[in-house]
């Protein structure tokens, strides 16, 4: 996994990713496949915790990096000036994926 903490560095990948396109007053999750990469996207317009996180996983390696480096590193955030309702976005988005991955590898045969 790779996290890009320079704003400047992660608006031009949001370019190239065609999702730089929100309202930059109201704090945004976003979630998003570039290339070979799933990206989760952490803006907050305001406050102490101003800023961005982009999180970069490499397809192959998702269901993997997403249990056992994402999530720790999401609840590892700060929990104040609002930012755990980003921050609870951020494990909502990620915990449905996991469902969703988890749910596609099952086989069901109704025989």
């Amino acid at each position: 996994m790779q996290i890009l903490l320079n704003d400047i560095e992660i608006f031009a990948f949001l370019e190239k990713a065609n999702v730089a396109a929100f309202d930059p007053t109201q704090p945004l999750v976003l979630d998003f496949m570039h290339e070979n990469h799933w990206c989760l996207f952490i803006f907050n317009p305001s406050g102490e915790l101003k800023g961005c996180k982009l999180f970069l996983i490499d397809e192959k390696n998702l269901s993997i990096e997403l249990a056992t480096v994402l999530i720790p590193g999401l609840l590892a955030l700060e929990d104040n000036h609002g930012y755990d309702v980003l921050k609870n976005r951020a494990l909502v988005i990620v915990e449905q994926l996991l469902r969703d991955k988890k749910s596609s590898q099952l086989f069901f045969d109704g025989h």
